[in-house]
């Protein structure tokens, strides 16, 4: 190792004016400060070290290179070295084994397939799919802990651009959230998302259909006219009649039907606690009358038999369908806002709708108000389930026998099921 001797007076013109030397592979150039000097390469590169001795053994720290690393950062860098050095550390092993810690961290790409496994919730196939799709070619290579909140800002702007604020604000709902899995995992200390604004105003949804739309979906629905799998139209028609979200209707278990209910567990409930929502007679014609256990409406991907339909492709399947449906655009879950809008016009108050529907109590209302309106609910439904019926000229329907149902939307694609309702 070449050094000269006599420490030079390190500046941004002095460093920025050194140049190879053609005879030699490479030579040193020492700062005032002590260890610290500039490695100036034959092939023009030039690197930070901090160079100390400790036990009698030499050991070289590279700080980086230069210009990357200015000299007010290799100043910093070597202040928080020689720190260690003074308290009788090494800092050169410590650098190696971070570096070794650091190469062996998860990747967010892992950290989101780790996430995603952790969930029970009924929206998981929906993460599942925005995370994949959207993260994971970004920032899925980044180790998790160097994820900064300027990443984070990129990715969401780049999707407000491409995909829309909507699904940029569920995004980062849904990075939040695991991020915040990471912490409790001590992957992370803090999350690159917790001071990250959303980057489009969300609108909220006002969409609901009118009687004539109900209709025509119904209609739509209940023939052959739409590409949309027999159990997919079951699980819309369900959203409807019982005003659950998209994602539990979906995701629903023949375990979970009980008689003439349906318990939701809090385990899969988004509110964390039980939901009981009450079967008429038209809910539980929906319900398939082939099944033999575990989800009621599975997918029609013969790779996928024993997993539920996915809502998106809830989603996907109606806008695909627009045209033949001939109603303006609308989701899965404008379906279960319909139900609890024509709720409000049978004139029931604000807080057995929200029972029907599943929302939690909010503020004083949720600490003080303990009644479950389990009678209400089931008032509420039946007078939907009858109005319902009206606008679609439906007579009512009230048998159900265990799981064997004697009425049901046959399935013109199946060669075994002719009976009509």
């Amino acid at each position: 190792m070449t050094a000269k001797k006599s420490p030079a007076k390190f500046t941004d013109a002095f460093v920025k004016g050194l140049r190879p030397d053609p005879d030699k592979e490479k030579y040193y150039v020492r700062a005032e400060l002590q260890g610290l000097a500039l490695c100036v390469y034959q092939s023009g590169v030039k690197t930070w070290f901090f160079i100390f001795t400790l036990e009698g053994k030499r050991y070289s720290l590279s700080l980086g290179n230069y210009p990357d690393v200015t000299l007010a950062k290799a100043r910093e860098l070597y202040t928080d070295a020689w720190k260690l050095y003074a308290a009788g550390k090494n800092p050169a092993r410590l650098a190696k084994i971070e570096e070794t810690e650091r190469r062996l961290a998860p990747t967010v790409e892992m950290l989101i397939e780790h996430y995603i496994e952790s969930l029970t919730k009924a929206s998981k196939d929906q993460d599942a799919w925005a995370l994949r799709k959207y993260v994971v070619p970004v920032l899925g290579e980044l180790k998790v802990a160097d994820v900064r909140r300027k990443d984070i800002i990129n990715l969401l702007t780049n999707i407000v651009n491409n995909h829309g604020g909507s699904m940029s604000n569920q995004v980062r709902k849904y990075l939040s959230t695991m991020f915040n899995y990471a912490i409790d995992q001590e992957i992370v200390e803090l999350s690159p998302v917790s001071n990250v604004n959303k980057q489009a105003k969300a609108k909220p949804r006002e969409r609901y259909l009118t009687e004539p739309e109900i209709v025509k979906v119904w209609s739509a629905f209940s023939g052959n006219k739409v590409m949309i799998s027999d159990s997919m139209k079951r699980a819309l028609k369900l959203i409807l009649v019982t005003g659950q979200r998209p994602g539990d209707v979906a995701g629903m278990l023949e375990s979970e039907l009980v008689g003439d209910a349906w318990s939701i567990p809090a385990e899969r409930y988004k509110t964390d606690i039980d939901h009981m929502v009450y079967l008429s007679g038209l809910a539980k014609s929906l319900l398939p009358a082939k099944r033999r256990g575990g989800f009621v409406f599975p997918t029609s991907h013969h790779l996928s038999k024993k997993s539920p339909i996915q809502v998106n492709s809830m989603g996907h399947a109606i806008k695909r369908n627009l045209d033949v449906i001939g109603v303006a655009p609308f989701t899965p879950h404008d379906l279960r806002r319909t139900a609890a809008t024509h709720l409000g016009r049978l004139g029931f108050r604000d807080e057995v709708i929200d029972a029907v529907i599943g929302h939690s109590k909010k503020g004083i209302i949720a600490t003080y108000n303990q009644h479950s309106y389990e009678e209400e609910k089931k008032e509420a439904l039946k007078a939907w389930t009858s109005d319902l019926q009206r606008m679609v000229n439906l007579k009512p329907v009230d048998v159900w026998v265990g799981l064997t149902l004697s009425n049901y939307e046959p399935d013109a694609n199946d060669p075994e099921d002719r009976r009509l309702i």
